[in-house]
């Protein structure tokens, strides 16, 4: 029998999540409950039935989600949708549930997927960006998965007057970097970096150290790469260089905060603007 993330107590039985999922589903308002059928198995969610529209369909999708014991939801709503030459979103639910089990990177049951038309959004809150990017990864190389959109939140983290000073030593213990030239502030738990550095490499690096603080869930890059090419980053491209997408890059421009280093984000996003990452495979 499945049990909790602790490992010490059982998960509800699929019987009971079905009947958990039903009720939940009759209270959440926006969704028409009885054009819903709800199947269970393994802690894997199916809602089937009459097609809706799209926002019952989220709605149901985020109350199923929200029902405790539930590990991934199989959006089944608009049997209209063409299918032909992909793997079915069961499949990739399951996948997608045995994949992140196997994440020893990730608390188990800290994340949940929704699955729809081979388009996969993980939902949960994780430690750190490390956690959330590997998640991401992990998924996105999973056969039959279209796009990941990452909805998954970071557990906050308690600020520490002494957090520029430990970015500055592990920035000291990095081979080949050279930011004897970049300032480091911490404001509250928000890491601020100015100055300038030799190539795009070493501003990446110097990003990473950033976000590695356990004490920093937020990093403003205004750094300018200084060399022969003039290799300044665009506006409208990540930390690592690579394109961002058009809501990324209207973040960026409004508040100058970096995306974590290994993140990137699709163009092909049309869903809800993630606060985490976006990829497409």
């Amino acid at each position: 029998m499945p049990t909790t993330s602790g490992g010490t107590a059982p998960a509800p039985s699929d019987h009971d999540l079905q009947h958990a999922v039903r009720e939940a589903l009759e209270r959440s308002p926006g969704v028409d409950a009885a054009r819903i059928a709800v199947a269970v198995h393994d802690g894997v969610v199916v809602l089937a039935g009459e097609p809706v529209r799209a926002a019952e369909a989220l709605a149901a999708r985020t109350t199923a989600l929200g029902v405790h014991g539930v590990r991934a939801v199989v959006d089944e709503l608009d049997a209209r949708r063409s299918r032909w030459g992909r793997r079915s979103d069961r499949d990739v639910a399951e996948t997608v549930v045995a994949a992140l089990d196997r994440d020893a990177d990730l608390r188990p049951g800290s994340v949940a997927a929704a699955v729809r038309d081979g388009v996969v959004t993980l939902h949960g809150e994780v430690a750190d960006h490390a956690e959330r990017d590997a998640a991401v990864r992990r998924v996105a190389r999973l056969a039959g998965v279209r796009a990941v959109h990452a909805e998954i939140g970071v557990t906050p983290r308690s600020a520490s007057p002494d957090a520029a000073a430990t970015i500055r030593r592990a920035l000291l213990g990095t081979a080949d970097v050279d930011a004897s030239a970049v300032e480091i502030d911490v404001q509250g738990t928000e890491a601020v970096l100015t100055g300038t550095v030799r190539t795009p490499s070493d501003r990446h690096r110097i990003v990473l150290a950033a976000w590695s603080s356990p004490h920093v869930s937020a990093v403003r890059d205004r750094l300018v790469v200084d060399d022969d090419d003039d290799g300044q980053r665009p506006l409208g491209t990540t930390a690592t260089g690579t394109p961002a997408s058009s809501a990324s890059r209207a973040a960026v421009a409004a508040r100058g905060v970096a995306e974590p280093p290994s993140t990137t984000t699709s163009d092909a996003d049309t869903g809800r603007t993630a606060p985490g990452a976006s990829t497409s495979g």
